[in-house]
């Protein structure tokens, strides 16, 4: 049985085999779209013998935003976020998520984190995994799922931003001072330039300051790229709840039936 983990980062993607404690690379190529991402597992998924799959992506086609909702019932909260989803969008199919944030707010107010994919990138993959009898474990939003990753460093007292390396990219992450998400922003080098981390933290800390109120400052160690294989490990050892997935409702019952059996 083998489980794997793809990395689909813009154009590139990685195929990961789940090994011990980290993860072999496997394979890597280029894509530009779904239909070429999956006909690269198509040409590969032999020599692989994939099982179990897990997918996390950074895509333009990605989004991330946070919305403060009053104090609901879930049923209520789920309508009102659709809601404001649809005016966002309009009517463009897209399949998204809600993780609450758990922050200290203002009474009668909640924090939500938004992540939202196009809904044609997301049945492309729960139709290929059903074709091919391999049990889709989830499609993750790539830094958000990184994101998750730490942030319980003991001797932070104030908010401060995380580097964080993998592949081509690197990711600056927002915490408050309890170590928890307030936002992520990514950058095209696994390891920047002063001028280029300082543009991002400087977009990074703006949109904090106006949303929480909050000024967190990087951590001093220069910013490095991580090491991938033990980062994807990590990433599949998340205990992620798939109401997390950026799945479709209907199909992540179904795979939960798939399980079962």
């Amino acid at each position: 049985m083998a489980r794997i983990r793809i990395i689909w980062d813009k154009r590139t993607v990685r195929v990961w085999r789940a090994k011990g404690t980290n993860s072999q690379l496997i394979e890597e190529f280029s894509a530009s779209d779904v239909s070429g991402l999956l006909a690269g597992l198509e040409a590969s998924k032999d020599t692989s013998r994939m099982t179990h799959l897990k997918v996390y992506v950074d895509l333009p086609e990605l989004d991330h935003h946070v919305e403060r909702v009053p104090k609901l019932s879930p049923k209520l909260r789920r309508q009102l976020l659709g809601q404001r989803h649809l005016k966002m969008y309009g009517d463009e199919p897209r399949v998204w998520v809600a993780q609450a944030m758990e922050m200290e707010t203002e009474a009668g107010q909640q924090f939500f984190l938004i992540s939202s994919l196009p809904e044609p990138i997301s049945k492309a993959f729960t139709q290929w995994a059903q074709k091919n009898g391999v049990v889709l474990e989830g499609l993750y939003s790539l830094p958000l799922a990184l994101a998750r990753i730490g942030g319980t460093e003991s001797q932070v007292t104030e908010p401060f931003i995380q580097f964080l390396g993998i592949g081509d990219a690197g990711y600056l992450i927002a915490r408050d001072a309890a170590g928890k998400v307030l936002f992520f922003n990514r950058l095209d080098n696994s390891e920047p330039g002063p001028e280029e981390l300082e543009a991002g933290v400087r977009r990074l800390v703006l949109f904090v300051e106006q949303e929480f109120s909050l000024t967190p400052e990087l951590r001093s160690e220069p910013p490095v790229a991580d090491n991938d294989a033990a980062l994807v490990g990590a990433l599949g050892r998340q205990k992620t709840s798939p109401q997390l997935s950026l799945v479709l409702p209907a199909e992540k019952r179904r795979q939960s039936f798939q399980r079962i059996r």
